[in-house]
């Protein structure tokens, strides 16, 4: 029996939807739920909460609640907004957890799915669909953007049952540090990594111990991961303004909301802000989430230096990768996205 087959008799699961206009008492109910599921940082009260608290009051939002055996077994915001494609069609558009706005939505949230108890997150999502059919709403699409691996199989068991069309818009490779292989190898990562990446590897720690000792300092409060995230933020911007472009703290709202995250979760250690030094000479900062022993590796601010064999975000990884392993966390996550240096370093994908 498929699993779509199974949710056509699963017990009675009902979801109303909401105006979301206060926040009050939504965070006991986050949080307790949170602790009865298998979520990512992305659908955690910490993001969730603080992306909440700083939208501006003209965001339309909706709250989704789910229940189930007489008790709150799914939870979601869902936003609203018109949204243009290809520059001129006009489409009415709900979107779980962003707005529809790209300066808020820059944020990019991945690992992204509705928070549901754990092992009923199929039926929970199904709950949704039928929920946002019956709502007296007039929309044209549902947008859920960056959907991990893991519950892309709830959305793909829902939607056939709901009788929705699923449009697959866009897909990535997401490598990842298996750090459980790492510890295997008695912390022998670079034994995992290609020759090629091996040798660029200690070529360049080999050009940095010019400088003197390489070194990682973790923040150890919220008031130091504030500190080292707007030091990040200096190189980081003066890196993509290099480019021509704008990097992700371009805006005001981007800067608050990564602003408090960090005062929030670097007391707790769920934000994870590193330095990397070598001697008195910066090599770069790396600004990672931290929830039930995996990383999700957010952001970064290398200073680039002009000689080739100098490769900071590499260097910088590197050393994060058997922090992290020491740790005692699980996953290393580059998160979605091509770019060439995650392939280097990952040891798998999803």
């Amino acid at each position: 029996m498929t699993q779509s087959e199974k949710l056509l008799n699963v017990p009675h699961v009902a979801a109303s939807l909401t105006p979301l206009t206060k926040l009050d008492g939504l965070e006991e109910k986050w949080r307790f739920l949170e602790q009865r599921s298998a979520c990512s940082f992305f659908q955690s009260w910490l993001w969730i909460g603080t992306w909440l608290a700083n939208l501006p009051p003209s965001a339309r939002c909706f709250l989704l609640e789910v229940t189930g055996n007489d008790r709150l077994v799914g939870l979601g915001v869902i936003g609203a907004c018109t949204l243009f494609r290809h520059g001129f069609v006009r489409t009415r558009a709900l979107l779980l957890h962003e707005t529809g706005s790209h300066a808020i939505d820059r944020l990019t949230i991945e690992h992204n799915s509705i928070l549901a108890e754990t092992g009923r997150e199929s039926e929970v999502v199904l709950a949704a669909l039928r929920c946002i059919d019956a709502a007296d709403l007039s929309w044209d699409e549902f947008v859920v953007s960056g959907v991990g691996a893991t519950s892309l199989g709830a959305w793909q068991a829902a939607i056939p049952v709901a009788k929705w069309y699923m449009d697959l818009r866009q897909q990535s490779d997401c490598p990842y540090v298996d750090l459980d292989v790492v510890r295997a190898r008695s912390g022998d990562y670079l034994s995992l990594l290609s020759a090629n990446a091996r040798q660029q590897l200690r070529r360049s720690i080999k050009a940095y111990e010019g400088f003197g000792s390489l070194r990682l300092s973790v923040a150890a409060t919220g008031a130091d991961a504030r500190e080292y995230l707007h030091r990040l933020q200096v190189l980081h911007n003066a890196h993509w303004t290099g480019l021509g472009k704008e990097g992700a703290f371009a805006n005001e709202f981007s800067r608050c909301f990564h602003d408090q995250l960090a005062l929030r979760g670097g007391d707790c250690g769920a934000v994870q802000l590193l330095r990397v030094s070598a001697g008195s000479e910066v090599v770069g900062y790396l600004y990672n989430f931290v929830h039930h022993g995996h990383v999700y590796c957010y952001q970064s601010g290398f200073k680039y230096l002009q000689d080739a064999k100098f490769r900071p975000g590499l260097v910088c990884h590197y050393l994060a990768v058997l922090h992290n392993t020491q740790a005692g966390n699980r996953i290393y996550d580059f998160l979605a996205g091509p770019q060439r240096y995650k392939q280097r370093l990952a040891t798998a994908q999803t």
